[in-house]
């Protein structure tokens, strides 16, 4: 493979049709590159050029990549890493888990970040029972809409929760499947657009006298291309749900503080690694009582630097892509946790409930002994 390489005088051409609003992809067919060479290339030279100047501006690794999102809005993971020259990926992912945990609107999906200005940390408070005392329902990664859902047994677990007394439901995200979170998803949605998949959630979520659903989105609630925050307009139809915001908030109940998170990228080779560095990083000021952490599939628990920390299964099934990505099971399960928090102690109950897959647990037809699924 021929090595491209870039004299100084294509670097002041490249810098020159930039500074007259030329796209990266006109100035590739100017050059004859493509528009992600021109693109990569005009970052390198941006952070050669300011690197003596900004070596000495940014406290934190967290600054200097919140700095180039807020000036470039979506970025490479492997150009933040040559950007701000942090060692490793791994590094990076958590310089910005801990941004997100500070409430910045970041997305990561297919090694690229997104950055949405006017972010503020979502941070809630509601009183509904006596301060110090909590009984909570921990779940996530619903992924109504596709063919391994298992809302079957996300309505006998939400019936569980109901009847043990709980009238609190934490959701940390996937609430819905989407559409285009990966190549070929369209052949494990049985729900083929957005407006389908929230019609679908807002009649299927079940509703109970006096519960509440708190709510954020994740990753698949976002792949839809379409812009639409699918969690928001599902919650916006239903008077018992909630909406705190994409990927991570912060929710006082009764005293106690519960953070809600949606993990990013795929599974580490134990269940507990991306819990524990997660809690690892969150500033002190930041540090929970609870952190109910969803995206993984995994159920786990565990108290982390003095935080009960879960994760809080799925009700989903092992879908192909999944498979693919190296995951052999997925935990269909929720979590119910007793909490009481007093100036001395924490005590806490939890207990999980974990399920049998069903098959084909969406609509289908059957004629004689032929079966359509939709």
């Amino acid at each position: 493979m021929k090595l491209l390489t870039y004299s100084s005088e294509d670097d002041k051409q490249i810098l020159n049709l930039k500074a007259q609003g030329y796209t990266y992809e006109h100035i590739g067919k100017i050059m004859n590159r493509t528009r992600e060479a021109i693109r990569k290339r005009y970052y390198r030279i941006i952070n050669t050029v300011n690197a003596n100047k900004k070596e000495d501006k940014y406290n934190t690794k967290e600054e200097h990549i919140l700095d180039i999102l807020v000036k470039n809005k979506n970025v490479s993971l492997e150009e933040l890493q040559d950007m701000t020259k942090i060692n490793t990926i791994d590094e990076v992912i958590l310089s910005i888990y801990s941004l997100m945990s500070d409430g910045y609107d970041i997305t990561v999906h297919s090694d690229w970040v997104f950055y949405e200005s006017n972010n503020q940390l979502n941070n809630y408070s509601f009183m509904r029972g006596e301060p110090g005392k909590l009984k909570v329902a921990l779940t996530g990664d619903w992924h109504l809409g596709s063919k391994k859902q298992q809302i079957t047994r996300l309505k006998e677990y939400l019936q569980m929760v109901y009847d043990s007394g709980i009238r609190n439901v934490m959701v940390s995200g996937d609430v819905t499947d989407g559409i285009v979170v990966f190549r070929g998803q369209a052949e494990e949605v049985y729900l083929h657009t957005p407006e389908e998949q929230i019609d679908y959630s807002v009649e299927e979520i079940p509703r109970y006298e006096g519960l509440h659903y708190y709510v954020i989105s994740g990753n698949h609630d976002h792949g839809h291309g379409t812009g639409i925050n699918v969690v928001k307009a599902i919650t916006q139809r239903r008077d018992d749900m909630t909406y705190l915001g994409k990927y991570g908030a912060y929710v006082t109940l009764n005293g106690i503080t519960i953070y809600l998170h949606h993990g990013l990228g795929s599974k580490a080779y134990a269940v507990s690694y991306k819990l524990q560095k997660f809690v690892e990083q969150l500033p002190n000021e930041y540090v929970p009582d609870i952190i109910a952490q969803a995206h993984y599939h995994y159920l786990f628990q565990a108290p982390l630097r003095g935080v009960e920390s879960f994760e809080v299964g799925s009700f989903q099934g092992l879908t192909s892509f999944a498979a693919r990505m190296g995951r052999v099971y997925s935990d269909i399960a929720g979590w119910v946790v007793d909490m009481e928090k007093t100036e001395e102690c924490i005590s806490v109950a939890p207990k999980y409930k974990r399920y049998k897959e069903i098959n084909h647990d969406y609509p289908f037809m059957r004629q004689g002994d032929k079966i359509f699924i939709f």
